[in-house]
């Protein structure tokens, strides 16, 4: 396999481990090297950041380990020749840095143990290896913690012999392409060392400005490094040589033995090992000390404060009294007022048996019972089976007189207009979709149909307020149209239960004779409908803004040719419009086929910013301002296929006046080559809508990428590139449960990635001894709250003391999954209108625990799919994409600090439970949102360590507090969907007003 043809230089950053590597690659970092877009962050062992590429980091632990070595490396021994499979995976890596242009590197201990093969794939590359004697070496690993050299301090010594014996042979073998430095030499005078990298090797850097330590500048006493030179005089022989090789000392002296493990050594590591032991133990007593005259004097102050808190106490408590004693007179009074409905219905029952008698006794009852028999007669099944089926069809519609009315006033209409074969026709119409409706053996969603127009409708009569309604233009691009498809769709206009509208018809240059002859036929007999042809077909975005431009009313509605509005449509939209004074409405949908059966039904959220960007949600039928629509321009053909889509996130991005009717007012038909048939019916339909989503975030200014999800259909994928971090506080309340905060710690630690966190645990009363020494044992501050237990209080003490600008409330029985977790929290905070943000928790055993809180279920909140597989798609991309939600649990929640402080913080009175629904509550209640993403992924163990109790004065607090909110059902979960199984299924009864409109 061929080297990789190198463009743009490339320098190699090595050395041994605690040798100064992370120094020298923050110094031409800072110079204008590129190392990478995914860098290793900052830990308590080095506050500045270790600036390895985790890609170049990944790819030398998973080849050592392919090669039987330690992922670390260390004493890696022999030549490794990578497998044909680790060359290709590293000509790729260095193909997709290559591609990127200008000068580029990367820094990796690990890659001193592969000198030769990063060389034979990049043979024009430079290399800058940083040196440091061995004993500070070792000391500084020693002080670092690793349990593997604190356990062996000789080990240490054997790995700085062999790591630096290869930095030297690979010098002296290529000395025009490497740079040596010791750090101290580098520290000392870092712009020597960028003046050498620009001139000797052609690399374009400019003015560095490192993050120097001044611990790197530590180095042996002198009675150390006598003794070491004593003890092992290889590692002075070889340090000589490197000083040589970089310029900066004698001569080497040779070849020198390789004997580590002496008596003098043993003995004297013993000695230095106590010594670093006695100075951590003297800094722990000091640390002690100190925390326990804190201590002292907190307990002092807080046994002075202890009468005044029992009194505080005393008056919770009351108050919680009083909010009982009202919510039980409250529930006293509405009883009260239910039995008096009650016995006013039955009053009006008994009203109306009487005049059901009075009814059956008068005159023209008698006179009628003759046809009633006869109608009874027809409809015996033994006469009707005698006659053909149509015959059969207009017998039963002549069986009532209600219904014969209609049909012959229809009937004569029909055959006025269109004479005797259009009434045969109009006849047969109706037969064939009456045998459609007829029951069939599949499922009960399936069996419920949508009930078509008639090819002329009966005449309409305006509502009351009709006159007073705004003039809505309905747009409806037309192309080849079906004949019998084109006139249902017209006709359910022509059946809308308001007068004041206009159908804008454009017809695409259809090549289908039936199109213009249906259209010039019904624009003849109504003058609300008119019709421009396009000479030449331009696709749906032009021939959508054809009709934009012909339009006049004051709202437009948007109709696809082959779909179906509902009687109350435009009366339902027009309404809304006018009480909200919203821009735009949308509504639910269902889909159809041909014939009108129902396949499924969407109901949606209401106006869902963040879950829009994710998944095309708003759909039909869509109504906006005609002011705005042509401010946006209309549709771009560009996205032809997902224009409505994508016109929707423009919309969105200028107004967020937008209402939603949780009704179906649109039936969406599935015919041959619609994605309501299938959804793939349409190719590049997923590329199209991640184009769509880009271009949104690049006018936004938002850092991230947009691509088609890699498992579901019309999804879209967000990748945050974040171009700043924050300082994120994690504050974890804790007592006790060593193996929860032992394995929560430990999954922070290991797994997080974002490269400036701390964690500020509150220890609200620990005793056991393993997790004491598991608090002392990470890099952690711990807060100390002596008072009852208070979660809420807990959270405002971490609060508190912590410094970061993004808080991350975390329960301690919870484990990190994904090492990108804090990353998503923090891109959704950047939003100024986003207020919390919550991410997909999940139960040990995979399954889901927490994807959102919903209002309303079991009379307060709680959290909805509970137990769906976590990497299900969810209720139209619920749980595979984020969106907004009422409430984010408490387990795991980030806020910004100035957006906690604004609210109040977390309220106090909420000892256990709701707290967390309270604050979100608060959050939205200042026009901030709250967002669930299913990208930050932790497992929740359902806290242990508060017990099973539960809280009733909690419940009630919540209650009376957010008695509206609650009862006014939840805005991101839709109205039709079941409260009590919280799975998207439908409700056993649905009670819905008439005039349901939500903004």
């Amino acid at each position: 396999m061929s080297a990789t043809a190198v463009s743009s230089p490339v320098l190699v950053i090595g050395g041994m481990h605690r040798s100064g590597t992370s120094y020298a690659a923050s110094l031409v970092h800072s110079a204008g090297l590129f190392l990478g877009d995914r860098l290793l962050g900052a830990d308590p062992t080095n506050p500045r950041g270790h600036f390895e590429d985790l890609d170049f980091l990944d790819f030398h632990q998973s080849l050592l380990q392919g090669h039987g070595r330690s992922d670390e490396g260390f004493l890696a021994d022999g030549v490794i020749e990578p497998a044909a499979t680790f060359r290709e995976q590293a000509q790729t890596l260095l193909a997709a840095r290559q591609a990127r242009g200008g000068p580029w590197g990367w820094k990796d201990p690990r890659t001193v143990l592969l000198l030769d093969f990063w060389h034979s794939l990049l043979p024009d590359a430079r290399y800058l290896f940083v040196f440091r004697p061995a004993w500070d070496v070792i000391d500084s690993l020693y002080r670092r913690g690793d349990p593997t050299f604190v356990a062996n301090p000789p080990f240490a010594l054997a790995v700085w012999l062999h790591a630096n014996r290869l930095i030297r042979d690979f010098a002296r073998r290529h000395p025009e392409r490497v740079l040596l430095r010791e750090v101290s030499q580098l520290a000392t005078n870092p712009a020597e060392t960028i003046d050498t990298l620009r001139t000797r090797f052609g690399i374009p850097l400019g003015q560095a400005a490192p993050t120097f330590a001044s611990e790197l500048m530590t180095s042996a006493s002198p009675h150390d490094a006598a003794f070491l030179a004593t003890a092992v005089p290889a590692c002075g022989e070889l340090l000589a040589e490197l000083r040589e090789l970089a310029g900066s000392g004698p001569p080497p002296r040779g070849e020198s033995s390789v004997a580590v493990a002496t008596p003098i050594l043993d003995h004297g590591l013993i000695a230095w090992q106590r010594m670093r032991a006695l100075e951590r133990d003297a800094q722990t007593t000091r640390i002690r000390t100190a925390t326990l005259e804190t201590q002292h004097t907190t307990l002092t102050t807080q046994l002075a404060e202890g009468t005044a808190e029992n009194e505080r106490l005393t008056e919770l408590v009351d108050l919680r009294d009083a909010h009982t004693s009202a919510t039980i007179q409250r529930l006293e009074h509405e009883l009260a007022a239910t039995r008096q409905i009650a016995h006013d219905g039955s009053l009006r029952v008994a009203a109306l048996e009487q005049l059901v008698d009075g009814i059956r006794g008068s005159s023209s009852w008698r006179l009628t019972a003759p046809l009633r028999a006869f109608a009874r007669r027809l409809r015996d099944q033994r006469l009707l089976s005698r006659i053909s089926g149509r015959g059969r069809f207009l017998l039963r519609r002549l069986a009532s007189p209600a219904v014969a009315a209609r049909s012959l006033s229809r009937a004569a209409m029909v055959l006025r207009s269109q004479g005797v074969m259009g009434l045969l026709r109009a006849v047969s119409t109706a037969h064939r979709l009456e045998r459609s409706l007829e029951p069939s053996s599949g499922p009960a969603e399936a069996q419920r149909v949508v009930r078509m127009p008639l090819e002329v409708p009966r005449p309409l009569r305006p509502t009351v307020t009709d006159g007073d309604g705004p003039l809505v233009s309905v747009l409806m691009p037309v192309f080849d149209t079906p004949a019998e498809v084109l006139e249902a769709t017209i006709g359910s206009v022509l059946a809308q239960s308001c007068s004041r509208w206009e159908l804008v018809v454009v017809d695409d240059a259809s090549s289908a004779r039936h199109v213009p002859e249906i259209l010039a036929r019904h624009a003849a007999r109504d003058s609300r409908i008119r019709v421009h042809r396009r000479g030449t077909n331009g696709g749906i975005s032009e021939a959508t803004n054809d009709a934009l431009a012909r339009a006049t009313g004051e709202f437009v509605a948007f109709l696809d040719h082959d779909d179906l509005l509902t009687p109350d449509a435009l009366v339902r939209c027009t309404a809304a419009l006018r009480t909200t004074e919203a821009d735009a409405v949308y509504t639910d949908q269902d889909t159809i086929d041909r014939l009108g059966r129902r396949s499924w039904t969407f109901h949606k959220p209401d106006w869902s910013p963040e879950y829009l960007r994710h998944v095309m949600y708003v759909g039909h039928l869509l109504v906006v301002r005609r002011s705005l629509a042509n401010r946006l321009g209309g549709f771009s053909s560009e996205f032809d296929g997902v224009q409505d889509f994508e016109f929707m996130l423009r919309l969105g991005e200028q107004t967020g006046r937008i209402a939603h009717i949780p009704a179906v007012l649109y039936h969406w038909r599935a015919i041959d080559g619609s994605l309501a048939a299938a959804s793939d019916a349409k190719r590049g339909i997923d590329d199209l809508q991640a184009r769509a989503v880009q271009a949104h975030l690049d006018r936004l200014g938002i850092p991230a990428t947009a691509a088609a999800h890699p498992r579901f259909r019309h999804r879209c994928v967000v990748s945050p590139k974040l171009t700043r971090f924050p300082r994120v506080s994690i504050v974890i309340p804790t007592k006790d449960q060593p193996d929860y905060i032992g394995g929560c710690l430990a999954s922070i630690f290991t797994k997080t990635r974002y490269p400036d966190f701390e964690v500020v645990v509150v220890d609200t009363g620990t005793r056991d001894v393993s997790a004491a020494t598991i608090l002392r044992s990470h890099p952690v501050r711990v807060v100390e709250f002596t008072a009852p237990f208070n979660y809420s209080a807990a959270n405002n003490a971490g609060a508190a003391t912590a410094t970061g600008d993004v808080l991350v409330f975390l329960n301690n029985d919870t484990t990190v999954l994904t090492p990108d977790w804090l990353e998503h929290l923090v891109f959704h905070l950047l939003a100024a209108d986003v207020g919390a943000v919550g991410p997909l928790l999940l139960y040990p055993d995979g399954s889901v625990q927490h994807a959102g809180v919903v209002l309303g279920a079991r009379g307060t909140a709680d959290h909805v799919m509970r137990r769906f597989p976590a990497d299900a798609d969810g209720y139209a991309g619920s749980l595979s994409c984020p969106r907004e939600v009422s409430a984010v649990t408490g387990a795991c929640l980030a806020i910004r600090r100035s957006t906690l402080d604004r609210v109040g913080g977390w309220n106090e009175l909420y000892a256990t439970h709701y707290q967390d629904v309270d604050l979100c509550l608060r959050l939205r209640r200042e026009g901030l949102r709250v967002v669930f993403t299913p990208d930050t992924r932790l497992t929740h163990h359902e806290s242990p360590t508060r017990g099973d109790r539960y809280d009733f004065l909690d419940r009630l607090l919540l209650i009376d507090t957010w008695r509206d909110e609650l009862a006014g059902g939840d805005s991101a979960y839709p109205f039709a969907c079941s409260l009590e199984r919280l799975d998207y299924s439908p409700r056993d009864h649905r009670a819905e007003p008439a005039d349901a409109c939500r903004t």
